[in-house]
């Protein structure tokens, strides 16, 4: 099988465009995000426009999640709403319904 490339993705075909995630939102601002329909994500450094973007597939993004998750990495929080949520999508497939929770939680 033929593996997929995510820096194959057009910014024009992301859901909503580059944004700040919530975790760099606290007034530092360095790090914008992209995330495309399949599943891929884009992550840039706002301090050094000159580097190009890191992109991840849909199974790297859930690995990492996963780590997080299981609290092996402390470089990203999830308050306990957000990190059940998306233990919910975990264990029941429902990765839409949890998406739209966070996003929920985002912007309360």
């Amino acid at each position: 099988m033929e593996r997929h490339d995510p820096y194959a993705n057009d910014e024009l075909t992301s859901i909503q465009g580059w944004g700040t995630p919530k975790a760099s939102a606290n007034g530092a601002q360095c790090v914008d995000l992209i995330e495309f329909p399949n599943g891929d994500i884009m992550v840039r450094d706002t301090k050094r426009p000159d580097l190009a973007p890191l992109a991840f597939d849909k199974r790297e993004r859930t690995a990492v999640l996963l780590s997080v998750l299981l609290g092996n990495d402390e470089r990203f929080y999830l308050d306990e709403e957000e990190r059940l949520a998306v233990l919910d999508a975990v264990k029941t497939g429902d990765v839409a319904t949890a998406l739209a929770k966070l996003k929920d939680l985002a912007s309360a």
